[in-house]
């Protein structure tokens, strides 16, 4: 693509096997488009690729995804942005079903790419292996983004300075790491909820975020971006039955004024959800009644409860599982 153009697709634009390249390029939108299952095309491997110095990119409500029926190097990325390319937003788009997702330079002598400037907001990351992006030696911005059912997410490499907040990770194994480079990777984390996945401790760093945003509750990223993302209730439908009993993790965790519990129901069953403190007395019972196939959330008014370890404890039938929860003050 050359400069100064917009590429709005219709809502059944869809690049099957076709890739985009944005080359030498400033002042580029590309909104509404689908692509998919690119392999090796004349122009590019990677689904969409910015490259050589483009500047001024912004890739809104766009779908990319693959699958995962081959091995990892079967596809390559869905975006790769390199060679000193910089101003590049992401913004309220699907990636899914993918090994090897977003790189922000193409290798670790790239020094030229510390000049990358990038902003991920809003977008929604289900069943991919890594990239969540993997940034080198740049600065990015990584804000209210859903993951889920990922493996590495968010990988920072290379003296790379990554503003994480407001991201929700659900069943993520890996949050934020760095894989090893040379050049240890930073970030600043604020107000992430990480659920079970790891997080490693990186060197922290900051700078001045040069616009204004308007960051949403983390606890309401996934209804939001679910919401605002396109084809996402087709990526996850909402509708969908579950196929076991489950109490997920609650979020915020730890919380103060309240929490939101999650739990699903493969058919109709009497269902209890009671809360224990530490010394294993019930302190509240929040649910106790015949409830029908589904998946549920219900809020717990933590106002009035001391600060500590709680666990909470789902029963159905046969089924009890147990979760902790932390208040604080």
């Amino acid at each position: 693509m050359k400069s100064d153009k917009t590429l709005l697709g219709t809502d059944k634009a869809h690049l099957r096997g076709i890739a985009l390249e944005v080359n030498q390029a400033r002042n580029v939108i590309i909104r509404n488009l689908t692509i998919s299952h690119v392999r090796d095309t004349l122009v590019t491997n990677d689904a969409l690729e910015i490259n050589n110095g483009s500047q001024n990119i912004w890739i809104d409500h766009c779908e990319f995804y693959s699958d995962r029926d081959h091995d990892k190097d079967y596809y390559d990325g869905l975006l790769d942005i390199k060679n000193g390319s910089t101003f590049i937003t992401v913004s309220w788009s699907a990636f899914h079903d993918h090994y090897k997702v977003c790189l922000v330079s193409s290798g670790d002598e790239q020094f030229i790419d510390t000049v990358a400037r990038l902003t991920f907001h809003h977008n929604y990351f289900y069943n991919c292996e890594s990239r969540l992006p993997m940034i080198r030696f740049g600065k990015a911005h990584i804000y209210n983004n859903y993951y889920r059912d990922c493996h590495n997410a968010i990988d920072s490499r290379m003296g790379a300075c990554l503003k994480i907040e407001g991201n929700y990770f659900d069943n993520v194994y890996r949050a934020v790491f760095d894989q090893g480079s040379t050049i240890p990777g930073k970030a600043k984390l604020l107000d992430n909820y990480f659920g079970t996945s790891i997080v490693q401790t990186l060197p922290e760093c900051d700078f001045a975020i040069p616009y204004p945003y308007a960051l949403d509750s983390t606890a309401a990223v996934p209804r939001i971006v679910l919401d605002g993302v396109p084809n996402a209730t087709k990526v996850r439908p909402l509708n969908q039955k579950p196929t076991q009993f489950s109490l997920l993790p609650n979020y915020p965790n730890p919380c103060n004024q309240s929490t939101i519990i999650p739990y699903t129901l493969p058919h109709p069953a009497h269902v209890e959800l009671t809360v224990y403190n530490l010394n294993g007395q019930q302190i509240a019972r929040l649910v106790d009644r015949e409830q029908p196939t589904g998946y549920y959330t219900i809020t717990w008014d933590t106002g009035n409860v001391s600060a500590g370890i709680y666990f909470l404890k789902l029963t159905a039938e046969n089924f009890r599982q147990v979760r902790k929860c932390l208040i604080l003050k």
